[in-house]
């Protein structure tokens, strides 16, 4: 897993994570990058707005969603992997919204998991 250490400076403290399952970063910036890919994907009308415009527009398409979440006790975007597929059941039609989570989800624990593989390789050489 990839190794921690905290910066003294500024209190950050870095943890293990060798899956997205581990990431214990406040889930409500990723939900609301997800609410931007659904709102504005790529070719859409919207990308030639002002990208502030597009962006409060996707930050407010998904507060709905954020705050249904936390009345559920999610509060990572660890928490966010752990529900998985019941994400739907807990924020109700939104599913092109949650099925944007879920791949995002699974995109970054390809990531994790490859970095992890190949740390681990450079470890035994």
């Amino acid at each position: 897993s990839s190794r921690g250490r905290e910066d003294a400076a500024t209190g950050y403290e870095e943890h293990n994570v060798s899956s997205v399952y581990d990431l214990e970063e406040p889930f409500s910036l990723f939900l609301c990058h997800a609410a931007l890919c659904t709102f504005s994907p790529v070719g859409s009308w919207r990308r030639t707005e002002p990208l502030h415009k597009v962006w409060s527009a996707s930050v407010t398409y998904a507060q709905r969603s954020i705050k249904a979440l936390q009345k559920i006790g999610v509060a990572t975007i660890g928490d966010l992997a752990k529900l998985g597929p019941h994400l739907y059941s807990h924020v109700p039609g939104e599913d092109e919204l949650i099925a944007r989570v879920l791949s995002m989800l699974e995109t970054v624990d390809q990531l994790i998991r490859t970095t992890e593989e190949e740390r681990i390789k450079q470890e035994i050489q």
